[in-house]
């Protein structure tokens, strides 16, 4: 009986190992609650008025953010800015439909704001290392 106890122990190992891996990822990993501005190039600021659908999932853990996009987004700018409004990471790609884009970070703790902005659509969320 202890043979047979220790053979299915065996058989199921990795199957536990990969449940309690992926449940660590999901309580490491956070999420970016995102908001949609009008972003006027001209005035420099963004407009009050808000969209009601965001197309993009964020969340992030301590060395990635992870966007995924309902929608292809094409010549999208990915900011990342410090409190101070410095920019800390820009890069332009395109987002494919529901594929998860991930981008490796190097922050110290403090506040940041995710931007993705795409023409004159501007989806952002705040967020803490």
């Amino acid at each position: 009986m202890k043979h047979i106890f220790i053979a299915l122990l065996m058989l199921f190992m990795p199957v536990l190992t990969t449940i309690i891996s992926a449940n660590k990822k999901i309580e490491m990993e956070k999420m970016i609650v995102l908001k949609t501005h009008y972003h006027d190039s001209e005035r420099k600021s963004r407009d009050k008025r808000t969209l009601a659908f965001i197309p993009i999932k964020a969340s992030y853990d301590v060395a990635t953010i992870y966007l995924k996009p309902w929608t292809q987004i094409e010549n999208a700018t990915i900011r990342i800015k410090d409190k101070q409004e410095n920019i800390m990471y820009e890069l332009c790609t395109t987002l494919f439909a529901n594929e998860e884009f991930s981008l490796p970070i190097h922050l110290s703790k403090g506040s940041y704001t995710l931007e993705i902005i795409n023409g004159n659509i501007c989806y952002y969320g705040d967020f803490e290392i």
